[in-house]
């Protein structure tokens, strides 16, 4: 087909009768389904040719036969028959349908039972008809049972008809009936199966097209269940209007609802379900909220699908997005506020808005209400009618219809028209949407009749006004008070505002936005009628450029006409604001600087001063002005010259001098700023500018700093601690006086090198696995033991506490450490800890001695008790000798405990330690063998001491013992005594744990093996030996221990693993003179004696040894296990006790 050809709308013509007859039988139009209405249509028919027939037979009847009379029944067959047709019209054509089915059976039936002859031809047509319409329309079970009723319907027929009944044989006719009725059946049913196929093939046609229709309109088609349960179907459109794929809306039909606006779920939502619950259509506008967030406004209208009982079973409708209209009827309304906010500004003028068609969209102006006129009466009309209707002048007409056209094509008119006797002035501007077309123009037509008038007048005034305005520098204007409706303007406010003077009159200072602020012509006109005039006011103006300025206007309130007007002369004084702006800016600056400032002029006089220069000086504002400079210096006058000549230099290369001055203040007090003078030219006058800043303080902080940083570099320095400081790469940067000295260094030695390289190698160990990352994760580290080593190799202990320094970035500097040399006092304390154990040891020791010397004194007493009573011969003699031996031997072991513990008892003598070294000298040499060199150095003036004279050779002995044990190879013994004075030297009196005195010093050294630390830590701990097992008790040592701290004195040792050993021994001098008596006692017999002796021993068996031994001689003895037994005895004793024996 042509594209161009227009297409045919007319229906098809179809004969005259063809149209009759579907008028006759198209079915209501409230059945919808295709189907549904061919079977009404049918129906409708079938129930019109009986009807016809019918009606037929009788005209037929009474044209024929006029002498036969109609009968009753068929008046009711009749009536009835049309009251079936017209019921088969509407959409209950189903119960027309029934009636159908059953009219002609019940007929007959009632014939019959009523004894009148049926019609055979009747009765079988009725019933032939009964089938054909229920086969038809009917579902098979109601078949079935129409069936089963006319089968027994005609029984009762043939039972009930007489037996005369000439008509109809009724077997035959019943089988003939039955014939013709399933032949009548067959074939309707074939046609019912036809036309269900026609339904279908329509029904799929009709999806299709909707399928096609929904599918490509702009609105969005949806098909869903009652209150929303499920949306069955929605049109792709859905994607483009809701930002969201229609799969969404399948699997969650909340997502629907979701989507509306919060503000409108209330509103829409619950009102349109309940509508369409009930079946009501519904119609509603709203808006959703898209996934990206933006907001479309939804025009949707909405019906009900209702099945045969009345229900609802599906919905359906059509949403519209309709965001644009909305944005548009919105965009309208601004415009036509707008519009009467401007129309309120035209006193005499029509406002319109004129659409694309010329037609009036909106219309406003005090004009109309001039006239009395509505202007909504003129929305809608052509401009063509409106302007002829009115004025009747088609030139006028086409002249306004050609400027409104240039207008749309976007082109703005300006021009005049004289019409009924009236000036107008059109002036038409376009009007752009968000696309920007041009959909609209606004079209101002004001009524300048009144203003050619004034403008007369005004040519009337302007030989009285125009020197004025021509002369006058200042802009002139003059405006109505009113409405500030320009009446003239001269030159200089044309050349000010930016517009010609055509421009501005007959327009309002508001039409022209010549006011920046809009609230700003209220305030002026009130003050002008509160006073009457005004002088200097100042407002911010807008030029038609849109610049803004700053004006100055007095205004005179003048009367023209009858009518009060303004006559303003502007001035603009922008520039002169901006420098008032920028001197007020400065003057403030140079009032609240915290600088002192001063100008001084070539002559040397003070010319300005700040506040904070006068406060600096102590002077009052303005007491400095006039006064020469140098009341504020304090420079003797030869300074003083060099100080300007000097100035005078620098500000001629540099333009600038900056430097410290010495000042002097009001009270005489002499101080020094930072200042910086610059040279100023202000016309033909030449400045100094002096900025001074008060540095007194800050002199005062650097000063301190400097006294502080001596302090410190002198504690630094001379601190009695050792001090060190280390960089972020561990490299040592400064160190104290101190540390060199303690660890033997120079300076130069040590600067720049790791401070790891100072320590052992375990404290090495120690500082870069723990106390270094312990110390870079907390900044700080407080009393680390450390063992450093001086450059000699001797090993000091150090407690060692550092803290870190930062940068401003809160990185790592510097650290600075505190070193305290801990090791004389670790050495004590570790003497504190061996003497308190050797204490703990020498208590238990003396415990266990004391026990079992009471064992030992029973067994070699009653040994020794048994030996007398035996004879010499006699066999028991020799067991009871080896008893004794081994008694005495266990006795010596007791004797040496004793000593350790310090509980045995001594006979301390005046001795000279010579004489003991060399009485040793022979017995010496025996014990220790001709491999080991014994060699003795004694002091001629040695000092006495008081000591036990066998303990003494024991300690010499057990320490040559020692020594030879200690050299199997070999080697040499020296043995030396010395005088030495301990109060000299304090801290080794401490370190020995002996009060500061004169002592005489046995040293005994050997070049055997020697010992580890951890062997002299024990060494003189009871039992513990480094010999093989039987070569040694492990008492040696502990009994030379023992003896020397019996005798107040002092031990100490010195060894290293295989450098040898040495022992000094320090014994207190004695003042006693040595007796040199030699005692010889006599051994008597045991004596014996009758007196009663009290004998108290808790030891049962030496208890009983001394009470058998006393008794032996004659004694009577009173033995008791305590004192409480003691007493009791002594209490029953009836005879005097000569003697208490106890230990």
């Amino acid at each position: 087909m042509d594209k161009n050809q227009p297409l045919n709308f007319t229906q098809p013509r179809h004969p005259r009768w063809l149209v009759v007859w579907q008028w006759l039988t198209h079915p209501s139009g409230l059945i919808q389904d295709v189907a549904l209405r061919r079977k009404a249509a049918m129906l409708s028919g079938l129930l019109l040719l009986i009807f016809a027939l019918e009606m037929a037979s009788i005209i037929f009847r009474a044209f024929f036969f006029p002498d036969v009379q109609m009968a009753f029944r068929q008046v009711i067959i009749v009536l009835l028959l049309a009251s079936i047709y017209l019921l088969s019209r509407t959409r209950h054509y189903q119960i027309a349908a029934g009636l159908t089915v059953f009219f002609y059976p019940v007929t007959v039936f009632t014939v019959v039972l009523s004894g009148a002859s049926p019609i055979p031809e009747l009765a079988l047509m009725g019933l032939m008809i009964a089938l054909f319409v229920g086969n038809l329309l009917l579902a098979l079970p109601g078949l079935v049972a129409l069936g089963v009723f006319n089968v027994v319907g005609m029984i009762i027929v043939v039972w009930l008809v007489p037996e005369n009944f000439p008509h109809i044989n009724f077997v035959p006719a019943i089988v003939l009936f039955n014939t013709i009725a399933a032949i009548l059946a067959i074939v309707s049913r074939r046609l019912q199966q036809n036309i269900e196929q026609d339904r279908l093939a329509t029904l799929q046609e009709s999806e299709e097209r909707f399928r096609q229709l929904a599918e490509n309109i702009e609105e969005v088609f949806w098909i869903v269940t009652p209150w929303v349960t499920t949306i069955e179907y929605v049109s792709p459109t859905i994607e483009k209007v809701w930002g969201r794929p229609a799969s969404e809306f399948y699997e969650n039909a909340d997502t629907y609802l979701q989507s509306i606006h919060p503000d409108d779920r209330e509103t829409v939502v619950k009102p349109r379900l309940k509508q369409q619950a009930r079946g009501e259509p519904t119609l509603h506008e709203y808006r959703i909220v898209r996934p990206d967030g933006t907001i479309r406004w939804i025009w949707d209208r909405g019906f009900s699908l209702k099945d045969e009982s009345g229900q609802v079973y599906r919905v359906m409708g059509i949403a519209e997005d309709i965001t644009e209209r909305k944005q548009a009827e919105q965009q309208l309304r601004d415009n036509e506020k707008l519009l009467r906010a401007l129309a309120e500004q035209f006193p005499r003028a029509y406002l319109s808005v004129i659409n694309a068609d010329l037609t009036i969209g909106f219309t406003s102006g005090q004009e109309f209400e001039r006239y009395q006129f509505d202007p909504k009466l003129f929305v809608g009309l052509q401009v063509r009618d409106i302007v002829f209707d009115t004025y009747g002048d088609e030139e006028a007409v086409e002249t306004i219809i050609t400027a409104y056209n240039r207008t749309f094509a976007g082109q703005e008119q300006y021009f005049e028209l004289s019409l009924g006797g009236e000036h107008l002035l059109f002036e038409t501007r376009p009007l752009v949407n968000e696309q920007g077309d041009i959909h609209q123009i606004l079209a101002v037509v004001q009524n300048l009749t009144e203003r050619k008038q004034a403008e007369t007048a005004l040519r009337q005034s302007e030989e009285r006004f125009s020197k004025v305005f021509s002369t006058n520098p200042n802009g002139l204007v003059l405006t109505r008070l009113q409405d500030g409706y320009i009446i003239d303007v001269n030159a200089s406010a044309e050349q000010l505002l930016g517009y010609s003077r055509a421009e501005m009159i007959g327009h309002s200072t508001l039409w022209l936005n010549l006011y920046a602020n809009l609230d700003d012509r209220p305030k002026l006109v009130k003050q002008l009628q509160l006073h009457g005039s005004l002088r200097d006011y100042e407002l911010l103006a807008r030029k038609k450029s849109g610049e803004l300025l700053t004006l100055t206007v007095s205004i005179e309130l003048i009367e023209l006409d009858g009518e009060p007007h303004m006559i303003s002369a502007i001035r603009d004084i922008t520039e002169q604001k901006k420098v008032e702006a920028q001197l007020a800016y400065h003057a403030y600056i140079m009032e609240n600087l915290a600088e002192g400032l001063n100008y001084v002029d070539d002559q040397g006089i003070i010319r300005f001063t700040n506040p904070a220069f006068d406060a600096m000086f102590g002077y009052k504002r303005g007491e400095l002005i006039g006064q020469q400079i140098s009341i504020v210096n304090d420079l003797p006058p030869a300074e003083s010259q060099k100080f300007v000549a000097d100035v005078l230099a620098k500000l001629q290369t540099k333009n600038v001098w900056e430097g410290e001055v010495r000042n002097r203040k009001k009270d005489g007090t002499s101080f020094v700023t930072q200042a910086k003078i610059q040279a100023l030219t202000l016309g033909e006058q030449s400045y100094w500018v002096t900025f001074q800043e008060d540095i007194t303080e800050r002199k005062q902080a650097e000063e301190a700093l400097r006294a502080s940083e001596a302090r410190y570099r002198a504690l630094y320095n001379h601190s009695p601690v050792m001090m060190h400081s280390f960089d972020a790469e561990g490299r040592l940067v400064s160190v104290s006086d101190y540390w060199l000295e303690m660890m033997g260094y120079d300076r130069e030695e040590v600067i720049g090198q790791p401070a790891t390289n100072y320590l052992t190698e375990e404290a090495q160990r120690y500082a870069l696995q723990v106390a270094i990352p312990e110390f870079k994760k907390t900044g700080h580290v407080k009393e680390i033991p450390l063992q450093f080593a001086k450059k000699n190799g001797e090993v000091i202990d150090v407690l060692l506490s550092a803290v870190a320094e930062y940068d401003k970035d809160g990185n790592f500097e510097r650290s600075m450490a505190v070193l305290i040399d801990v090791t004389e006092r670790n050495q004590l304390e570790a003497q504190l800890r061996q003497a308190q154990k050797m204490e703990a040891v020498g208590q238990l020791t003396a415990g266990i001695a004391h026990d079992f010397n009471n064992l030992l004194t029973a067994i070699n007493g009653f040994a020794e008790l048994t030996q007398l009573a035996l004879t010499p011969n006699d066999p028991l003699a020799t067991n009871i000798g080896k008893i004794l031996h081994s008694g005495q031997l266990a006795t010596n072991l007791i004797s040496q405990l004793m000593i350790f513990s310090h509980k045995q008892i001594i006979e301390p003598q005046v001795l000279n330690l010579n004489e003991v070294v060399n009485q040793t000298d022979k017995l010496l040499r025996r014990i220790i063998g001709e491999h080991i060199d014994l060699k003795t150095t004694v002091s001629p003036t040695l000092w006495s001491v008081k000591v036990d004279h066998t303990q003494l050779e024991q300690v010499i002995v057990n320490l040559a013992v020692n020594a030879r044990d200690a050299m199997p190879e070999g080697g040499q013994l020296i043995i030396e005594t010395a005088n030495i004075a301990l109060d000299a030297n304090a801290d080794r009196a401490d370190h020995l744990q002996m009060a500061p005195g004169e002592y005489v010093l046995i040293s005994v050294s050997d070049t055997g093996v020697g010992m580890s630390q951890t062997v002299q830590s024990r060494i003189f701990e009871p039992f513990f030996t480094t010999k093989e097992r039987g070569r040694g008790t492990g008492l040696g040592l502990a009994t030379v221990y023992g003896i020397v701290k019996q005798n107040s004195g002092g031990i100490q040792v010195y060894s290293k693993v295989g450098q040898g050993t040495t022992f000094k021994i320090y014994l207190p001098r004695t003042e006693e003179p040595d007796p040199h008596q030699a005692f010889a006692m006599d051994v008597a017999d045991l004596p014996t004696g009758s007196e009663t002796i009290l004998l108290v021993e808790d030891d049962e068996g030496v208890r009983g040894l001394v009470s058998r031994i006393l008794e032996m001689q004659g004694y009577t003895v009173l033995a008791a296990g305590n004192g409480q037994e003691a007493l009791q005895l002594a209490a029953q004793c009836k005879d005097a006790i000569d003697l208490l024996l106890t230990d």
